[in-house]
């Protein structure tokens, strides 16, 4: 199985998935999902560009000429969320079917009241609480086979391209899917997981684990390993949301795809940020259940003039889901910048001041269907930083530290396009 390899959620077990089968038995790995309905035709949509591009790029190492291998599919296991590791020379990326149907069931039940949004609008004020999206967004509340097949009739058929559609929960589903997915071939792709794996002693990452770490210091690098572990983070969180942003700002992504041929960018940007809404309040949920009592905050009485630092490094294997969040909105904002730039269109030179407002206002909605996204006001740009912000960026200013410092090694272990070493 060189170079990459998505095996189809709805593909009939072809030479590929039969040897996937006959590895995962061998590896003690979850077996893979293979389905037949509407919802595996959509999982294998929303992974078809991803796929295209890795195959194309053909990554190999700088240092090696080594090519990349890696094996994508979903896992037919209740227990798994989202990982990815390494055995041998080839990397495997894995999505749990339970997971993605608990995120269709979190997209569609956010979309039918916050979607489609109108961007001249301003937020309503008249949204009740919903129980049961606090209970989804928890894990808390399964999602029937019954349930998820009603969810997707409602969704277009993923083969209809270019036909006018509003964005929905469809369009909220993908980018939550593809953010995730981008996020795990990003811990493959930068030498992450051999990283992990040479130096720090762990066989996977895991995303959704916020683990206290019991070893004080990775080995010989003489810091923390939990904060190697979260510089890793952040580092594959930039890199899923600059392809997932730019590739919407291309008019490349499946969602401009299904729902064009006209698309709102602002409006398209918005639903971006939905997602990364949604994620921040499961990893805020995470972190309450596992470490209720660790703040990134550095207590009052540790504050003063002559305090090095304002924040405090959690002890978890992932940084503050605020952190994350402010991340993936100050990426966003970066990139609708660089592709104003040049362009003499107005609508170009305001795309993100609609986004950061459109996006403020559907926070202030979303906190009134669950009053755990009240949180991200502070954290959503929209005029000034907040003291909570000026908290993370020196959190933030601290694990760059790091990551300048892992850039050697990573390089040494990472993959980058053929063409860039051969064009």
């Amino acid at each position: 199985m060189a170079g990459f390899r998505y095996i189809g959620a709805s593909e009939d077990a072809g030479a590929d998935a039969e040897a996937l089968d006959l590895l995962t038995i061998s590896l003690m790995a979850p077996a893979r999902y293979n389905g037949s309905n509407g919802f595996a035709r959509h999982l294998d949509q929303a992974m078809a560009s991803i796929a295209l591009d890795m195959e194309l790029l053909d990554h190999v190492n700088a240092a090696s000429g080594e090519s990349f291998e890696c094996t994508a599919y979903y896992a037919d296991d209740a227990g798994t969320q989202a990982w990815c590791a390494r055995h041998g020379d080839a990397h495997f990326s894995v999505l749990g079917i339970e997971f993605a149907r608990r995120l269709a069931a979190i997209c569609q039940r956010v979309a039918d009241v916050v979607l489609p949004m109108d961007l001249s609008a301003e937020p309503r004020k008249d949204i009740p609480p919903d129980p049961e999206l606090a209970g989804l967004l928890a894990g808390d509340t399964p999602v029937s086979e019954a349930e998820l097949l009603a969810i997707v009739s409602r969704w277009p058929d993923p083969a209809s391209l270019a036909i006018q559609r509003p964005l929905g929960g469809c369009a909220l589903f993908y980018d939550m899917l593809r953010l995730v997915w981008m996020h795990e071939l990003a811990h493959a792709l930068c030498g992450h997981v051999a990283f992990a794996q040479d130096r720090l002693g762990l066989q996977q990452l895991h995303e959704f684990s916020v683990e206290r770490l019991e070893d004080p210091t990775a080995l010989s690098l003489g810091t923390p390993r939990h904060e190697w572990l979260q510089t890793l983070e952040v580092h594959a969180d930039d890199f899923a949301a600059r392809y997932c942003v730019g590739q919407m700002l291309a008019g490349s992504d499946p969602v401009n795809e299904m729902m064009g041929p006209r698309i709102d960018l602002a409006q398209r940007q918005a639903v971006f940020n939905l997602a990364c809404c949604l994620f921040a309040v499961m990893w805020s949920d995470a972190e309450r259940r596992y470490m209720p009592h660790v703040s990134f905050r550095a207590p009052l009485a540790t504050i003063s003039p002559a305090a090095s630092r304002i924040h405090v490094v959690t002890p978890t294997s992932h940084p503050p889901a605020a952190l994350r969040y402010m991340r993936f909105r100050g990426m966003q904002q970066l990139l609708c910048e660089e592709f104003a730039e040049g362009r003499p269109e107005a609508a170009a030179a305001t795309l993100g001041l609609l986004v950061d407002v459109a996006s403020f206002g559907l926070v202030v909605e979303l906190a009134q269907l669950d009053p755990a996204f009240s949180s991200l006001l502070i954290t959503t740009p929209l005029l000034a930083r907040t003291p909570d912000m000026k908290i993370l960026a020196a959190y933030e200013d601290h694990l760059m530290v790091l990551s300048a410092a892992l850039a050697p090694e990573l390089s040494r272990s990472g993959y980058v396009p053929w063409l860039s070493l051969n064009g």
